[in-house]
This record gives C-alpha cells, sequence and structure tokens, in this order.
C-alpha cells in the first residue's frame, strides 16, 4: 500500500485522479496516512495539506482548513504570494461528462473551491491534499468529491481520499457511485496490522514496568484483540491505556503475584474492548460481574446472558474471579475514574492478595473467584477442620455445612450428599444439648448466607433425630 502511494505521490507521474483509502473505523487508516506524511516530511516534500472533513457542513469550512494550513506555506520561498485569498476559483459552472456521450451528468457550481491553491504553489504536481473522515462529514458525499475534482481534474493536484466506504455506502447518495468513478482512480483497502499497532502504543505507554509488562502480554493482547471480531485497532490502543491506568495503582505487592495481574489483565482488556465497541452496556456489565452466585440457582433451559455471551468469546478469561468489583469497573468503563487507594484496598481484600488472613471457608464460599489450585486447597483445610471440630460459631458453622453440601455437587470431595446432611442433622441434634456461641458479624453477605442457610435448613433439619447419638454429632 506505501508502495503505491509513494509511487502516485512522485512528482515524476502525471496522474489525473485521486487515490482512496478504505478501511473500517479503527482499521488503522489515519495511522497509515500519517506515518506516510512524516516519511514524506523527511524526504523534503513538504507540501501537504490535511483536512479532517469529520462533522463540516459547508464547503466555506473545507476553504478555511486549507487557508489555515497556507500561513506558513505563504512565506516560504518558492511560493507565490497571492493578492487575493477569498475569491473563487471556477466563476463558471463545471459540467462532468461521465460516459463521454457529450452530455453532462452534473453540473457543479456550489462547490467549486474558494481557495486557489494554484496561486500558492508554482507546481501543483507536487502538492498532496489529504481529506481524511469522508464518511463523517454532514454534506452529500457525492458534493464533497465534486468540491475534490475541482482540484484534481482542473488544477493538477494529487488527493487522497480517506474514508470507511461501508459507511458512506449506508448514506443511499445516488450520485456517489458515478462521481466515484470519475474521480477516483484506485482505491486501497486497509486491513488492521496488530504487529505494526502494537509497536506504536506500547510507545504510548509511559511507566517502564507497565510498559515492560504489555510486551510480555504481545501473544496474549494479539488473541483477545482477534476473539473480539472487532477489527478496530482504537479500541485496543484505550484498552492498554485503560490498563496502564490500572497499573498505575499496583504496589510491588500486587505486581509480585503474577497470576492475579493475569487476570486483571485479560479481564481489563476484553471488557474494555466490550464496552468501548457499545456490545456491553453498564446494566449487562452490572449483570456479568454478580452472575456466578446467579448460575448457580440457573435452569438449563434459561436464555444466554452477556456473561454467557463474554465466556464463549473470550474463553482464556477469567471472568468469575473478580478481583476488582462491578462498581469499580463500571466507573474506570463509563465514568473514566480510576481511585488509586480503593482499588489497592479492594485487591488487599482480595483471595490473592489476602488469604494469610481470610478463613478457608471463606475463600471456598468465593470459589468462583480463585483458581481451582486455591479453591481445592481451601476445600481441604475446611474438610481438615470440619473433622477436627474447630468450628464452633453457629452462623459460621451454618456455611461450612452449605460449602459441604456443594463439595459433593461438585465433586471436590468424595463424600455423599447424604453424608453432609447427616453431618448437619447430627449438629443439630447435638445443638439442642449443647448450645455454641451464635455470632453473624462474620459473613460475607446477609443476602447470600441468608439464601445459604436456607438451603440447608430446608434440606437438612426437618428431620426426626432421636435416634443420633450425641458422640457422634460429627
Amino acid at each position: 500500500m506505501l508502495q503505491y502511494l509513494r509511487y502516485y505521490c512522485d512528482p515524476s507521474n502525471t496522474l489525473d485522479y485521486a487515490v482512496m483509502v478504505n478501511g473500517k473505523w479503527g482499521a488503522g487508516k489515519t495511522y497509515l496516512i500519517n506515518s506516510f506524511i512524516e516519511e514524506l516530511k523527511k524526504s523534503g516534500r513538504d507540501k501537504i495539506l490535511y483536512v479532517s472533513l469529520y462533522g463540516l457542513t459547508s464547503f466555506r469550512q473545507i476553504d478555511e482548513a486549507l487557508y489555515r494550513q497556507l500561513h506558513p506555506v505563504l512565506s516560504s520561498k518558492g511560493m507565490k504570494l497571492a493578492a487575493t485569498i477569498g475569491r473563487a476559483v471556477l466563476k463558471a459552472a463545471t459540467r462532468i461528462d461521465f460516459n463521454g456521450d457529450g452530455k453532462e451528468e452534473i453540473t457543479l457550481t456550489s462547490n467549486i473551491p474558494d481557495v486557489d491553491l494554484s496561486e500558492y504553489f508554482k507546481t501543483p504536481n507536487e502538492c498532496l491534499l489529504i481529506f481524511d473522515d469522508l464518511e463523517r462529514c454532514s454534506m452529500n458525499v457525492s458534493d464533497v468529491l465534486g468540491y475534490i475534482n475541482a482540484f484534481v481534474e482542473h488544477e493538477g493536484f494529487k488527493a487522497i481520499i480517506v474514508a470507511n466506504e461501508d459507511e458512506v455506502l449506508k448514506r443511499e447518495d445516488t450520485k456517489y457511485a458515478e462521481i466515484k468513478e470519475k474521480l477516483i482512480g484506485q482505491t486501497l483497502s486497509v486491513k488492521s496490522d496488530i504487529t505494526a499497532a502494537l509497536t506504536h502504543f506500547l510507545a504510548l505507554i509511559k511507566e517502564p514496568r507497565t510498559k515492560e509488562y504489555l510486551k510480555l502480554q504481545e501473544q496474549t493482547t494479539r488473541l483477545l484483540y482477534s476473539q473480539s471480531e472487532t477489527d478496530n485497532l482504537r479500541l485496543l490502543k484505550h484498552a492498554l491505556w485503560d490498563f496502564e491506568r490500572l497499573a498505575a495503582c499496583l504496589t510491588e505487592t500486587h505486581w509480585s503475584n503474577d497470576e492475579a495481574i493475569g487476570i486483571l489483565f485479560r479481564n481489563i482488556i476484553a471488557l474494555s474492548i466490550e464496552t468501548r465497541s457499545g456490545r456491553l452496556s453498564h446494566d449487562a456489565l452490572v449483570a456479568a460481574a454478580n452472575e456466578p452466585r446467579i448460575r448457580l440457582f440457573r435452569k438449563p433451559n434459561d436464555p444466554k446472558t452477556s456473561g454467557d455471551q463474554l465466556r464463549e468469546r473470550y474463553p482464556e478469561v477469567e471472568f468469575d474471579q473478580k478481583l476488582l468489583n462491578a462498581d469499580w469497573l463500571s466507573r474506570l468503563f463509563f465514568e473514566g475514574y480510576v481511585d488509586k487507594e480503593q482499588t489497592r484496598k479492594m485487591l488487599d481484600s482480595s483471595s490473592f492478595y489476602g488469604s494469610d488472613s481470610v478463613p478457608a471457608w471463606k475463600i471456598a464460599w468465593h470459589g468462583w473467584e480463585t483458581t481451582d489450585e486455591r479453591y481445592e486447597k481451601a476445600v481441604e483445610v475446611v474438610e481438615e477442620q470440619f473433622l477436627r471440630r474447630e468450628f464452633s460459631v453457629v452462623g459460621e458453622l451454618l456455611q461450612v455445612f452449605g460449602l459441604r453440601l456443594t463439595f459433593s455437587d461438585v465433586g471436590v470431595v468424595q463424600r455423599a450428599r447424604n453424608d453432609c446432611g447427616s453431618s448437619l442433622r447430627r449438629w443439630h441434634f447435638f445443638c439442642c444439648r449443647w448450645p455454641l456461641t451464635c455470632q453473624s458479624n462474620f459473613l460475607p453477605d446477609p443476602i447470600q448466607s441468608g439464601e445459604l442457610e436456607l438451603r440447608f435448613l430446608a434440606e437438612a433439619l426437618p428431620i426426626e433425630h432421636a435416634d443420633f447419638q450425641p458422640r457422634a454429632f460429627w
């Protein structure tokens, strides 16, 4: 593509058409053009005028954009100073004959440029005009192309038009195809080049440690970008910036846990792309963050949720292992807000950093938020503590009995579900005779604990317990 642009812009090649650089939003069109501009300037060819058509509503605005860039040119050697800038270039109407039959299919008058660039440049063939964001202008696209045609066909300038043609075609401009055929001699299609983009994006990361980590995660970044199927490098750039903002909150202790940092990185990249692309709304993000506990009560035929779609699209991302809660994530993605102290406190309280002070049963309770290895270790500890009769608080015991039913359901302990229920019935019988301490302030969440207590009590307590022996209550 660059090879063709070099050929087109070579002053020795007299070409009477414009070139279109076409690609989806975020594919890297503007980055490609900016790189080409820098290349031309380094070679001493600085006769380049660039105009973004984004939101422009009149040709006067285009004229003004060109005029503003001409100020440094007007005083340069080899340029002619025009006495008058605002006069019309072509007083007479310009007529375009598309099929060569001698009949004019389109008459252009209102879209004739008022800036006479030929008065500023001795050799228009050496000057390059670049018009970006064609699909985002607020005028008829065919009229804008007619405006550009006056420079190319009648003044001999070379022009590159940057556009997302898929979006242009959605505007249903009936004259677009005809005038494009007349003006555009070559269309170049841009495909996202993630290799070059990552090199550029990493150069934008300021903090050395974050930059080094992102370099090590290049393959993961490529995979997540591919799985997103957005083909939008701009989304990826912003996702890397989002991770940089999180990384600015991390302490040495946080960085030392490779597993946790990896989970944070994959979650931020995937969720940033999803929210910025518009596929994941604020409410859907919150719902997805709360899904792990909800999935325990879902039926097989329930419709897919936003969380299901995320896990299908990014199977390598551990969405259930929440080091950061839904409120933190929504504030980052939808408000651009990050609180350093709050972030550190939240991470420090997670099972990845606070496991030394967090009881094993609590780690097991939040098993969806931790790794399989950590979960299985917590299960092992809970079982050992249970058999050694170390639990003495009623509310805590209720949690543990519920967990043991779950352990049996998921197969992490080789104990039948009925055996777990029998343990609870024996405990109930024992408590009728030897009351234990009744505390509940340790419970992680009143709603969760309420669901859990109802679950065991409904399944295990409505029985006759007269046959149980007190000495075998465990």
